[in-house]
């Protein structure tokens, strides 16, 4: 080692004695610890089938447990799930056009401004990323990493894809 004290082929003297010696104790009383003994306090307690401890909800009948569904509102919790997923898929092909539609007219307008006026152009594409990033955190309610890497990567080529383009064709 090249830093050790007395030179590269003098051993380091570690004198790890002291350290030993307070380790030599286990302070267990059979030298080592009792793993299946019960000595630690803990009762075991039952637990109904949902993993809740009966003791805590011994006064509550199933009815009067409030958010807890009814065996009759079965079916028609389903049909409102099934008539939910349509409505959700639904929304998202809407969602995926109006994407589509306003991501081509962003990157027709850039095209414009990059032959006509390249300095707005600029300005424009930065606010623009800006201001994409901060609906999707708006919308999605979260500021993950992922989602404002692909705002920002969604804003970059609607805005600054047309001038990669021009510069590409002359």
């Amino acid at each position: 080692m090249p830093f050790a004290p007395g030179g590269k082929d003098a051993p380091i003297e570690d004198d790890l004695s002291e350290y030993e010696r307070e380790f030599a104790d286990s302070g267990y009383p059979d030298g080592e610890p009792d793993f299946e003994g019960d000595d630690y306090g803990f009762e075991e307690r039952g637990y109904d089938e949902h993993g809740y401890d009966e003791q805590d909800y011994e006064d509550y009948e199933d009815e009067d447990v409030p958010g807890e569904a009814v065996a009759e509102g079965a079916p028609a919790e389903e049909e409102a799930s099934t008539a939910s997923a349509g409505k959700q898929w639904l929304t998202l092909a809407g969602q995926l056009a109006l994407g589509v539609v306003g991501g081509a007219a962003v990157w027709l307008g850039f095209n414009w401004l990059w032959v006509n006026l390249a300095p707005a152009a600029l300005v424009g594409a930065l606010l623009v990323i800006v201001a994409l990033v901060w609906i999707v955190r708006k919308i999605r309610r979260a500021e993950d990493l992922q989602t404002t890497l692909l705002a920002i990567l969604v804003g970059l080529v609607v805005t600054v894809s047309p001038a990669a383009l021009l510069l590409v064709a002359k």
